[in-house]
């Protein structure tokens, strides 16, 4: 059970350089892949040599053509596309983000763990030795807690759930939070249909094609 990540959109890689990676993941005994264009930060050396004219940039064209490349290749020969980034052989989606992306509540143990339960987002010390110290006293090693309200878990909803490609449910998100809290997406929702980014069948709201390529717009109609 072997996961590959691997990053497209690195300046000069080119599409057979590309290609020869997938033809790779597909030719090993990887049972599920994740895809990333590359994101160069500031204050990283990338960073400086291309502000500095000394890296290319990638070309955006280049980039989604490798991006939909490996939605064809993965797809033909036994990946599912099951989450905007993510692939896996048919049973091994990952079960861990899942939870994430279905906004499912889920503990962190340790340093700068991460917990998601009854609603409160918290997060642990980062110094370890500092995190068991509090440990040993007694005391609650989170840091900070944050209460999630309806509007905010509902837009939590929209945003995660539509980076899965199977969709969400809109009856079940009524059945949740209400129909009214849910009809004030509606408009948006229309707009981003007729811009063909997203589409209905029955209930269940999903990214188009397209909508893939542009999913930041799509996810910002629903902050």
């Amino acid at each position: 059970n072997i996961n590959a990540d691997i990053i497209f959109g690195i300046p000069t890689q080119t599409m057979e350089d590309w290609a020869e990676t997938i033809d790779t993941v597909i030719k090993s005994d990887i049972t599920h892949v994740s895809c990333y264009s590359l994101e160069i930060g500031e204050n990283t050396p990338w960073y400086r040599m291309r502000e500095r004219g000394k890296l290319p940039y990638t070309d955006d064209e280049l980039d989604r053509q490798m991006y939909n490349y490996a939605i064809a290749e993965l797809g033909c020969n036994g990946f599912r596309h099951y989450e905007i980034s993510n692939f896996s052989r048919p049973g091994f989606e990952c079960a861990h983000n899942i939870k994430y992306w279905l906004c499912k509540p889920y503990l962190g143990f340790g340093a700068a763990a991460h917990s998601f339960y009854r609603n409160i987002r918290s997060c642990n010390l980062t110094d370890p030795v500092e995190y068991i110290k509090i440990l040993k006293k007694g005391f609650s090693p989170e840091t900070t807690a944050q209460t999630i309200n309806d509007e905010q878990r509902l837009s939590e909803r929209f945003i995660l759930g539509l980076r899965l490609t199977d969709g969400i449910s809109l009856k079940r998100l009524e059945c949740e939070f209400g129909s009214e809290a849910v009809n004030k997406y509606r408009k948006k929702i229309a707009s981003l249909e007729e811009k063909k980014l997203v589409c209905m069948d029955r209930d269940i709201l999903r990214l188009t094609k397209a909508g893939l390529d542009y999913a930041n717009q799509v996810w910002l109609e629903f902050i």
